[in-house]
């Protein structure tokens, strides 16, 4: 089993093992954003992505709240109970394998993110940062107010921003008649320029960064290259350590 790892190959992109990956993530969030974490409103830990849609569903009315994860289960189900005779032979080596190669994704983008600023000014395209505010003195950290958005960036944004967009976008531009491979360039692009401009929208954004925007817009791009040849399961868990890798107390600085 372990001379042809093609069966990981194939394995990883079921979306059965998708599923595996994401469930446990996404009651993690939601049972802690609902728990509040030291009593704060949950829509205060909602990250940017989740913040919008659940806005707009809440509209609906009672129970609103609950469709984008009810939506992200059924999407996995589905795609997962279309392909069942495919379903992968060795669930537990595959998700473990996950577990790591999503933790070698994230090192390797927070390595990336720590190089950016050099290539940009190696190809003369060193771009102004706009200096923020002074941070405060040390203060008392709750770890899981902190940890809380931080996962559900990484379940929302993969979900809205890769799976949902890239998938509507390569089958309209398939509808017109655009091939496959062109489809994705051009699905991925915008996904990714979506992605790296949603974090600047709203009053409470923090405002326009061209090395930061730059960054994400790339990082888009390798999520996206992600998605189609990893998978979404492997997608969601390689943004979501290296948000946590960046964004807990006390972890390294991010780009």
């Amino acid at each position: 089993m372990l001379g042809d790892l093609s069966w990981y190959w194939r394995a990883t992109r079921h979306p059965l093992m998708g599923l595996v990956l994401v469930l446990p993530l996404l009651v993690f969030y939601e049972v802690g954003t609902l728990a509040g974490g030291q009593g704060a409103q949950p829509s205060t830990l909602r990250n940017g992505a989740d913040a919008w849609v659940r806005e707009w569903c809440e509209r609906i009315g009672n129970g609103g709240h609950l469709i984008p994860p009810m939506v992200m289960v059924a999407w996995l189900t589905l795609a997962a109970l279309k392909r069942w005779d495919s379903r992968p032979e060795h669930p537990v080596s595959t998700g473990l394998g996950m577990v790591l190669e999503s933790l070698a994704l994230a090192l390797t983008l927070w390595l990336f993110s720590r190089l950016w600023p050099d290539l940009l000014k190696h190809y003369g395209w060193e771009l102004q940062v706009k200096g923020g505010g002074g941070q405060a003195g040390p203060t008392a950290v709750d770890p899981l107010r902190v940890a809380l958005p931080l996962v559900g960036a990484g379940l929302y944004e993969e979900f809205l921003f890769r799976l949902v967009s890239l998938t509507l976008l390569i089958g309209a531009l398939g509808f017109l008649g655009v091939d496959t491979w062109t489809g994705f360039f051009l699905a991925a692009l915008f996904s990714a320029w979506f992605f790296a401009a949603a974090h600047h929208w709203g009053s409470s954004a923090p405002p326009y960064d061209g090395r930061v925007f730059s960054f994400r817009f790339a990082a888009g791009l390798i999520f996206s290259c992600v998605l189609a040849w990893r998978g979404f399961g492997i997608a969601v868990g390689g943004h979501t350590l290296y948000n946590l890798l960046v964004g807990l107390p006390g972890s390294w600085n991010h780009a």
